[in-house]
């Protein structure tokens, strides 16, 4: 099985490198730093879609990150990848609960006021994964051990998970594509978590499934937190995936503090270090920063707002970052984080009614 497995990365780099252009790349040109925010539009309903586009507009925004869930799109193998309704075009689906619609007025709403969105894709259906045994409520302790953790595909199920990628990637042809968020965050913690060369298996399976239909659309690495980063990300370099995206994608966290210059200073010259020592010229992209307002390390509306438009201008002159996206758009509850001490509540630049925080307005500007 890993002589396998190995055989089929080497497989997956070579075909990534001829559909690339190679395995250096040279760096991009130097321009606009463009940034945006994380969405917590699936926090608050289904109306929402053009409200958050129009607020993310009105800060100046370029770029949306939303998640989207596979377990939710194709729950049984037997289902097709995306519950089109039989290929109804993007903003035609009118099923009641169809998980796609969501996902649909978003990318509508936001292209149409120039947002880019960038979509998250994981969290594999059960079925795809080396826990297909397991039942929505499992009852044998290495199916416990999974409960609320979002699963990659095994190697038996590339193929499947390939399909799945290529099917979004052609319906939403203006976003970007983004395999996996944060796959690093439980590594040897929880056992179901992805080892940096399964992961590397699957950001490659990712980017032949979207290159292949338009080799000029942009990939990026899975999204990495930046606790275990370095280690992680050297062991998804050494399988040579780094031909398996064309942006790094980063979360870039300093919890209280917010004279963060020296550690940003101290954590670029670690990534580029450990990108150059793979020949890699790849622009980093930051797709989640940001401080919160609520919780035991919040900062006041006051620093949120200094913090982000100083760390806006510190990444806007670094020639190899091209984006930062601000966590998040607005305070909104979900099943996890329903109290306002809970630090995931407060990242907001919007209160949860919409009223602006001082840093949307301080970013509108």
């Amino acid at each position: 099985m890993v002589a396998a497995a190995s055989a089929c990365l080497c497989a997956l780099v070579l075909a990534a490198t001829l559909i690339g252009g190679g395995a250096a790349r040279a760096p991009a040109a130097t321009g606009t730093l463009a940034y945006g925010f994380n969405s917590q539009l699936f926090a608050y309903g289904t109306a929402a879609a053009d409200r958050e586009a129009q607020a993310a507009a009105g800060a100046g925004a370029t770029l949306e990150r939303i998640p989207m869930h596979w377990s939710g799109m194709q729950p049984h193998r037997q289902d097709p990848p995306l519950p089109t309704e039989g290929g109804k075009a993007v903003g035609a689906l009118t099923g009641p609960g169809n998980p796609l619609a969501l996902i649909d007025r978003a990318y509508l709403d936001l292209v149409a006021r120039g947002i880019r969105p960038i979509i998250v894709l994981g969290d594999a259906p059960t079925w795809s994964t080396a826990y297909a045994a397991c039942g929505p409520d499992p009852a044998m302790p290495v199916c416990q051990a999974i409960l609320g953790a979002q699963l990659t595909p095994d190697n038996a199920h590339l193929d499947d998970w390939q399909r799945f990628v290529s099917a979004v990637a052609q319906r939403y042809p203006v976003a970007a594509i983004e395999p996996w968020n944060e796959p690093n965050i439980d590594w040897g913690v929880r056992p179901s978590s992805p080892s940096p060369e399964h992961m590397a298996r699957v950001a490659c399976v990712a980017h032949l499934a979207v290159r292949t239909l338009d080799p000029s659309r942009t990939v990026l690495s899975p999204g990495l937190a930046d606790r275990g980063f370095d280690a992680y990300l050297t062991r998804m370099e050494k399988t040579g995936a780094r031909n398996c995206w064309n942006g790094y994608s980063w979360h870039l966290y300093f919890g209280s503090q917010t004279d963060f210059a020296p550690r940003l200073a101290s954590r670029l010259a670690d990534l580029r270090s450990l990108r150059a020592a793979y020949g890699d010229t790849a622009p980093i992209w930051v797709t989640e920063t940001g401080w919160t307002t609520t919780g035991p390390f919040a900062v006041s509306e006051a620093d949120q707002a200094s913090a982000l438009v100083r760390l806006r201008s510190a990444l806007a002159a670094q020639p190899d970052v091209r984006a930062m996206l601000v966590h998040t758009l607005r305070d909104a509850p979900t099943a996890q984080h329903t109290a306002s001490p809970d630090p995931e509540y407060g990242y907001g630049v919007l209160h949860e009614d919409w009223s602006p925080k001082p840093a949307y307005t301080a970013l509108a500007h």
